[in-house]
């Protein structure tokens, strides 16, 4: 299961990192056209606003792969093993829990007919839209990665022997 987090986690980084990259190409072209040929590109807003949505999905998957998302350890270090295995695993079943939601709430916004179509490049918004599920979902698998390895590491009382 790690390995496989670990390649989806792989995965987004270079699509986040190509994602970047586009949306830096982009503003400079336009800065480029802008004050330099005094003319703009009208799609480029489109192109980094959509960019940025995806970008900001599939970043948060690395950083729910290696747990490094904003949190304040210092309780949780010093109770017992099996009680901070507890609580980890518990809030980490917390994390699914509200990514299921997160993940239903964007299909069903990606399945709800009041998309528009962007003007300058004529797609539906449905496309960016479909971040928020993609991203939640992947999020979700990343957090039930992180379980099964506190179930690894959790310590053995050697209790039943």
């Amino acid at each position: 299961m790690r390995r496989l987090a670990d390649s989806l986690a792989t995965l987004s980084e270079v699509l986040a990192a190509a994602l970047t990259a586009v949306v830096f190409g982009v503003m400079l072209a336009q800065i480029w056209f802008r004050y330099m040929l005094n003319d703009s590109l009208l799609w480029s807003e489109e192109v980094a606003s959509w960019a940025l949505i995806w970008l900001v999905f599939l970043g948060a998957v690395s950083v729910m792969r290696d747990w490094n998302h904003v949190r304040v350890p210092l309780v949780v270090d010093m109770l017992p093993g099996r009680v901070r295995t507890a609580v980890l695993i518990g809030s980490k079943l917390a994390v699914i829990g509200i990514a299921g939601i997160v993940a239903w709430l964007g299909f069903q916004t990606f399945e709800g007919g009041f998309h528009r179509m962007s003007p300058m490049l004529g797609l539906s918004t449905k496309w960016a839209k479909l971040a928020i599920p993609v991203g939640a979902m992947l999020m979700a698998a990343m957090a039930l990665a992180s379980i099964a390895g506190d179930l690894r590491r959790a310590p053995d009382t050697g209790e039943g022997r």
